[in-house]
């Protein structure tokens, strides 16, 4: 229990803390911070300032006192670290998840592209393409975010640190213009920490945090993500729940709007053919009132460039690459199908309006917009929209 005024040694030794004596791991913050810096544990919950520094610690005063247990973060708001983004635990890890063909990759604690560069060229060094997802908790990543956007697979905006590293009014407008950055470049990107912070204790959550789970949807995040509330809380299953339903009435709600719909189709820009299809699918889609748009893909780009619009359409990307699927998960609206090959020919496209024609949530006279790439299905190549009606027994392209 930490008082006001009292004095906090913090050591690197790694044995464990007796009255008020702790050890942390990190040993540069022995090292990188200075006399009257500020330090903040626990989520920015207990506050503390440097006093004095010796060769093997360093001695702090108490500002803002409480209850201080193991394994707690500790954050240097205005403290410039000599410490690479990747350390060799980080790198040992990462040499796990390429072995084990690990989904993705988050990496925390992001400030710029070089920490990027990094991890990507030690996962194309093995030949293996493993999406690389930002961690944005640093004040350096949202000054760079974005050429961070450009190298990353994914965004995550870690609210959690992000709040305790820059003043807490600022993250609902930097959490904002994050994901409007996002669903720009058709990146997905997930909100992460505190969604539903009372449910780690109490059964409902309060309705502030309903609120911003629903903020979080309707500024068109990918993914919501929970933290203490399943991994150490009481109630983990109803969160989950809880989650599951605010997402479900907000969508339904919201998104059913053809207005917002119109408008969502304005503020994207189109440079390249691949955006182009997608914008030309999307708007056919709403014009038409399509039930499903279905795209052929190798690599799932096309389909997350239509997940942008966030149309309330489901997705459909069909593709011959197993690793495809599992990636697609992140993608708005997306459902994906693995067929043993994509071939280079007609017949594939009528295989594919096939597999729609038997599909059982589709009914008689239903419209879906087709995507692909013609006429070699080439990867990289989409640049084709075909409107097909369901007919059982029969197909018939519109």
């Amino acid at each position: 229990q930490l008082k006001k005024n009292d004095l906090l040694h913090i050591n690197a030794s790694g044995m464990t803390g007796e009255g008020l004596t702790v050890s942390t791991p990190f040993k540069p913050l022995i090292t990188d911070v200075h006399i009257g810096d500020h330090l903040l544990l626990d989520d920015g919950l207990l506050e503390i300032k440097v006093v004095e520094k010796k060769a093997d610690e360093i001695i702090t005063k108490v500002l803002v006192g409480g209850t201080l247990t193991s394994n707690k973060g500790i954050n240097l708001p205005n403290t410039k670290l000599n410490v690479p983004a990747l350390t060799d635990k980080d790198k040992s890890d990462l040499d796990f998840a390429i072995h084990h063909d690990i989904d993705y990759v988050a990496l925390s604690f992001v400030r710029e592209p070089d920490d990027l560069h990094e991890i990507i060229n030690i996962i194309e060094s093995h030949d293996k393409f493993i999406p690389v997802i930002s961690k944005i908790e640093k004040p350096e990543a949202v000054k760079n975010i974005t050429k961070i956007l450009e190298l990353s697979w994914g965004i995550m905006v870690a609210r959690g640190d992000l709040g305790v590293e820059l003043p807490v009014e600022d993250v609902p407008l930097i959490q904002k213009s994050i994901v409007q950055k996002c669903n720009k470049l058709g990146k997905p990107v997930i909100i992460a920490t505190q969604m539903l912070d009372s449910m780690i204790r109490n059964p409902r959550p309060t309705r502030a945090e309903a609120s911003d789970v629903a903020n979080a949807v309707l500024d068109g995040a990918d993914a919501v993500m929970l933290s203490g509330e399943t991994a150490a809380g009481k109630y983990p299953l109803e969160s989950v729940q809880t989650m599951d339903k605010i997402i479900k009435r907000t969508e339904n709600r919201f998104f059913a709007n053809r207005e917002l719909k119109k408008k969502r189709m304005k503020d994207y820009p189109i440079d390249t053919i691949a955006q182009g299809v997608s914008y030309s699918a999307v708007n056919i889609a709403n014009n038409l009132k399509a039930k499903l748009i279905a795209v052929i893909t190798h690599t799932g780009k096309t389909a997350r460039q239509i997940a942008r619009y966030k149309s309330f359409l489901p997705i459909l990307a069909i593709t011959d690459d197993p690793k495809v699927p599992s990636k697609m998960a992140l993608a708005w609206g997306v459902t994906c199908i693995l067929i043993k090959k994509i071939e280079r020919t007609e017949e594939s496209l009528q295989a594919i309006e096939n597999l729609i024609e038997n599909s059982q949530f589709l009914e008689e006279d239903d419209l879906v917009v087709i995507t692909a790439g013609m006429p070699t299905l080439e990867r990289n190549s989409t640049n084709m929209i075909k409107v097909h009606q369901i007919k059982k027994g029969h197909s018939k392209i519109i």
